[in-house]
């Protein structure tokens, strides 16, 4: 069986949310839709957005895909970190995907060091190409992507996801 680690986000503010699915990502969506529809979505901040932006205002997206639910699970958990779904100002995430607890910050200390190395690498990944190329292609500056390079963390979720989009790197 083959499991996605996957994004719904809002394109007009950002928020994120990071989920898992062992279906096509397609119906996983559809599923969503249909509770955002019909005003029944858990997430109360993400049904507010649908209401004011609509389906059109959202974008889901492969993140990762394993056949592994063990590491599928751990995945999650490190994207929704490292993207920020489970931070209040933009994620729709409010429970630890695996323990479902509340998120707090012992769970995020324990998870950082390993988040915080899964997203440097993922970033140099991402920023790993000709400088004047990358500025062509995703209409970041060359001063940001050097930037990037040189400290990984300063980048934003949406930055990045941009230039993964961009580029075709995941």
């Amino acid at each position: 069986m083959s499991y996605t680690i996957y994004a719904l986000r809002c394109r007009d503010n950002g928020r994120i949310y990071i989920g898992r699915t062992n279906e096509p990502i397609r119906e996983r969506f559809k599923k969503h839709v249909y509770n955002l529809n019909h005003n029944k979505h858990k997430s109360k901040m993400m049904q507010s957005d649908y209401n004011k932006y609509g389906k059109a205002g959202f974008e889901m997206f492969e993140v990762f895909k394993t056949d592994d639910l063990e590491y599928a699970k751990r995945l999650e958990k490190i994207v929704m970190i490292t993207l920020g779904g489970n931070r209040k100002e933009n994620g729709y995430n409010r429970q630890d995907p695996i323990f479902a607890e509340p998120i707090n910050k012992s769970i995020r200390e324990r998870n950082s060091k390993e988040a915080e190395n899964f997203l440097r690498r993922r970033i140099l990944k991402a920023v790993n190409h000709d400088v004047s190329e990358l500025t062509e292609r995703t209409g970041y500056t060359k001063r940001q992507i050097l930037k990037w390079r040189e400290e990984p963390l300063s980048i934003k979720a949406v930055d990045l996801i941009r230039l993964e989009q961009k580029t075709g790197v995941k």
